[in-house]
């Protein structure tokens, strides 16, 4: 009875090995999403991984007019080992003639004389982050808005000094971004980051990876867009997509309409 068993048991396995199924590839984890004022008419991505929030309506002072809905559904995100919600910034540096918001007979946090100078541009990136902080904290709350990690975003669609307006672009820029950087690190936010490639990086700032200063090389992680896919976007969290010379701490790529984020290991 017991050899019977064995040799029963032994058909058993070999029969059901024969008809065994091919195991399936495991769907990618979940992920996270930046949204801002374009998805403010979207159903957006139930239970998110994370949640980034555009502070602005596409450039410095601007409103979205829907960060507080935004800004509710990304308290619903899952993740236990990330911050839940992130905000990002819009940056620019429009000069004097362009924006009704250029410092001039400012003292700090640098003297400006109204001009299109490094220290003024400093003072606008200065500026610029303090009223996103701001808008933030007024619907996050000021503990929540310190919190969370905090990008901004480097865009060549936005106004910037170039060579046919002064001949110190690449300083005045660079500077701007400066100044915006270190606001945010004057309240204490819990990570620093920039969202850029590699072309928008040098056509705003002149520099590279290799080139770029070390407080942004070394203080000041970065968000790498432009993957179409997934493993795409796992493939960018290379050194060889930074931008500032910094560790690539996430990708952004498509999913479902939405730009979607992977946190690189």
């Amino acid at each position: 009875m017991a050899v019977l068993a064995f040799a029963l048991s032994g058909q058993a396995q070999a029969f059901g090995a024969s008809r065994a199924r091919p195991t399936k590839k495991p769907p990618p984890p979940s992920a996270g999403y930046d949204v801002s004022y374009p998805q403010c008419s979207s159903t957006l991505p139930a239970s998110p991984q994370f949640g980034i929030v555009g502070v602005n309506g596409g450039k410095p002072y601007a409103a979205n007019a829907c960060l507080a809905s935004e800004y509710t559904w990304a308290q619903t995100a899952t993740t236990s080992t990330y911050p839940r919600v992130s905000f990002y910034a819009n940056t620019a540096d429009p000069g004097p003639v362009l924006s009704t918001h250029w410092p001039s007979g400012a003292t700090t946090p640098r003297a400006c004389d109204g001009t299109w100078s490094v220290d003024c541009s400093y003072d606008y990136g200065w500026n610029a982050a303090a009223d996103a902080f701001a808008k933030a904290s007024a619907v996050a709350g000021a503990t929540v808005t310190r919190a969370g990690y905090w990008w901004l975003d480097v865009e060549t669609g936005n106004s910037w000094a170039d060579s046919s307006q002064t001949s110190n672009w690449s300083a005045v820029n660079t500077a701007d971004l400066q100044g915006a950087a270190a606001y945010l690190s004057s309240q204490g936010v819990g990570q620093i980051g920039f969202y850029s490639t590699g072309y928008q990086w040098g056509q705003i700032t002149g520099l590279d990876a290799s080139t770029s200063p070390a407080y942004f090389s070394t203080s000041y992680v970065n968000w790498v867009p432009g993957a179409t896919t997934f493993s795409d976007a796992q493939a960018r969290c290379s050194s060889a997509y930074s931008f500032t010379g910094a560790r690539v701490q996430l990708t952004q790529y498509l999913q479902s309409g939405f730009d979607a984020d992977y946190r690189c290991p």
